[in-house]
């Protein structure tokens, strides 16, 4: 009787692992109706100049104002002429600073210049450029356009670079506009460290959170300027060719398709948030090709945090990258103004299943600190250095990624034994220990 039951539960937790490559729809798709920048027409890598009326209206209401407020101060402005507590927006110390610099402050400015029509902003926007080509790195000096510290750093400060150039580019005159692109086409900072080593990952792969961040900064240079006065367009069509495949080669055997990452969830923070993700934006906006809706591959490196994430102090405990400028740039463009709030239990699984990593996912609600969260990986990946990923750490593993939330988690935690079981063998262990984190009684298990 009992292995009856374990049978059923087997072919139950089984379904969700047997989709075959041949289901799955073509990737990248094209956007419907997608009509390609023009040379010369900016902006095009988050926005079109077609989206600013309704940026405009998004920046004047309450939470638009908010974060226009937030930008200025973190460029150093202030809160200009709004009387606005940001209090509320500033629960990370840290990134509530301004910075004397940093790598997305030309799009910072560039933003403002686009939403207030301010010349003054337009020109600030330059005046930051210039200090970048002439050597003044990021507040944290690893990131330069000039010397940046390796590849990892290279792939940001090129791309973000390249979006206040998108952004920038109307309120610069003509010789400026070619001299940045012009730098941006044939960016090199030594080995590895080239706008073509950049496209193409050339240092470490997929499986290293440096990747993304090369890849991710390189195709926000080359849609940038694509097309564009003064720069090699033979040279820029073949690195987007290259940009293409190295999208899918991160979202593939980088990442899951339900979010694992190689290296383990801290450090593909890294790989997806700082870089890739806006990159994949641009391709969407400027090239017309999307990569996040026909697979769930990109969509959960991000909704694998709010599928995993428990409150701290009455706010989500979501990942977070340091107070740089563009993360207000992005938070205007693709804040969800006029959606209505809707409990995730309504919208996601309470089970996922990754099956490029076998980890699975569990979580019983979305309410407070004292919800249910049992994550565990059953599978070995590798990053970079070559040794199994499991907890973001580089130490053997055991068979089971455990990860456990709230007193019950915990007491499941605790019954997570060692096994030498097969796969299937491993699911039933795993899932048994979610059924005692939940319910809470005697279960038995049986090694295989």
């Amino acid at each position: 009787m009992r292995f009856t039951n374990v049978f059923a539960l087997t072919s139950v937790l089984l379904l969700p692992l047997v989709t075959l490559a041949k289901d799955l729809p073509p990737w990248p798709s094209p956007v419907p109706g997608h009509v390609p920048p023009k040379p010369g027409e900016h902006p095009r890598l988050l926005f079109r100049k077609s989206d600013l009326q309704e940026l405009r209206l998004r920046a004047s209401t309450e939470n638009g104002q908010k974060i226009i407020a937030r930008l200025k101060k973190l460029l150093g402005e202030g809160s200009g002429d709004l009387d606005l507590d940001l209090d509320d927006l500033d629960a990370e110390e840290d990134s509530a600073k301004a910075k004397p610099h940093t790598i997305s402050h030309v799009a910072g400015y560039g933003f403002l210049h686009l939403i207030t029509g301010k010349k003054e902003y337009a020109e600030k926007a330059r005046q930051r450029m210039q200090d970048s080509m002439n050597g003044i790195p990021d507040d944290d000096k690893r990131y330069s356009w000039k010397a940046p510290n390796g590849a990892l750093r290279a792939g940001p400060s090129l791309g973000w670079h390249a979006v206040g150039y998108d952004l920038a580019y109307e309120g610069w005159d003509p010789a400026f506009r070619k001299k940045v692109a012009q730098e941006i086409a044939t960016y090199n900072r030594g080995p590895h460290c080239s706008i073509e080593e950049l496209v193409a990952g050339k240092r470490h792969m997929p499986g290293s959170n440096h990747w993304g961040m090369q890849v991710g900064g390189g195709a926000l240079a080359v849609l940038a300027i694509r097309g564009d006065p003064g720069v090699d367009n033979e040279k820029i069509e073949a690195l987007i060719k290259i940009s293409r495949k190295s999208m899918i080669r991160n979202l593939t055997e980088g990442f899951g398709d339900h979010g694992s990452f190689a290296e383990g969830d801290g450090t593909g923070v890294m790989s997806s948030h700082i870089s890739f993700l806006p990159a994949l934006q641009a391709w969407r906006v400027s090239a017309g090709l999307d990569f996040c809706s026909p697979r769930p591959n990109a969509r959960w490196t991000c909704l694998k945090w709010v599928m995993l994430t428990i409150p701290k102090g009455g706010r989500p405990d979501f990942p977070a990258r340091g107070g740089y400028p563009h993360r207000c740039i992005l938070a205007l463009v693709n804040w969800p103004f006029g959606m209505k709030e809707q409990n995730p239990a309504k919208i996601l699984p309470k089970l996922v299943v990754d099956k490029w990593s076998g980890r699975c996912m569990f979580r019983n609600r979305w309410k407070d600190q004292d919800d249910i969260i049992v994550d565990a990986q059953l599978k070995s990946t590798r990053g970079w250095m070559g040794k199994v990923s499991v907890s973001g750490n580089r130490r053997s593993p055991s068979p089971a990624r455990k990860s456990c939330s709230t007193s019950r988690a915990r007491t499941a935690r605790t019954l997570l034994a060692r096994t030498e079981s097969h796969y299937l063998g491993q699911i039933v262990l795993v899932f048994g220990r979610i059924l005692k984190a939940v319910l809470g009684h005697k279960l038995h298990y049986w090694r295989t």
